[in-house]
C-alpha cells in the first residue's frame, strides 16, 4: 500500500519549487488594490462567517461592483 501511495504522490504532487512559485503569485494577487477592495466588501457582508454569503459566495463575488 505504501508503494502505491508513493507512486500516486510522485505522479500528482507538485514539486516544492512550483508550490513556492504559485504561492508567490497568489500572494501578489491577493494583496493587489483590487483584491483588497473585493475582500473588504465581502468581509463587510459576512465573508468567513457562516451564513448566506458563504453559501452563495460565487454570486456575491459576481455582484461586486468597484
Amino acid at each position: 500500500m505504501k508503494a502505491a501511495k508513493r507512486a500516486v504522490n510522485d505522479l500528482t504532487l507538485a514539486e516544492p519549487a512550483q508550490v513556492r512559485s504559485d504561492a508567490a503569485v497568489f500572494q501578489a494577487l491577493v494583496t493587489s488594490p483590487e483584491a483588497r477592495k473585493r475582500l473588504a466588501h465581502l468581509s463587510d457582508r459576512g465573508l468567513q462567517t457562516p451564513g448566506a454569503l458563504e453559501r452563495d459566495l460565487g454570486s456575491a463575488v459576481a455582484e461586486f461592483h468597484h
